[in-house]
């Protein structure tokens, strides 16, 4: 007894397979904004992307993954990946607009410079999970 049967003749279909994926890497690293490619890992990147990933054109994040779909079986790895990402993005554009505005660095509170001094990465992570929880859920961080 089949425990699945396919609605459609998947076999059928794959004269159209070869054109769908064919430049997909030199499109991606040729965007002209921030990227980040999740991936399971690192067995399937082709030339472009390593190419790319080493003249820093992009992010890349390795949740390591033997699956398709790391998406659905790693959300929270992927959502954690996402959410560091955009914050750093955030924190990037801000820098570049205070440096073209000629300003110093904003100022910070004693609280976080000592805990940033005391662990950065720990202080970086829990603002993460502050802004990233406050963005998604629409509640306090």
């Amino acid at each position: 007894q089949k425990a699945w049967v396919w609605r459609v003749d998947v076999a059928g279909a794959s004269r159209f397979w070869t054109g769908w994926f064919e430049g997909l890497s030199r499109i991606f690293v040729n965007l002209p904004l921030p990227k980040m490619l999740i991936v399971g890992s690192l067995d399937r990147l082709d030339a472009a992307l390593e190419a790319s990933h080493m003249q820093g054109r992009f992010k890349l994040e390795i949740v390591p993954h033997t699956g398709h779909q790391v998406h659905e079986d790693r959300p929270e790895e992927v959502a954690r990946a996402l959410c560091g990402f955009l914050m750093g993005v955030q924190r990037q554009r801000a820098a570049f607009a205070r440096l073209h505005q000629g300003g110093a660095a904003a100022p910070t509170n004693g609280h976080q410079v000592a805990v940033g001094m005391l662990d950065p990465k720990a202080a970086a992570e829990d603002a993460t999970k502050r802004t990233c929880r406050r963005e998604v859920d629409g509640g306090p961080g």
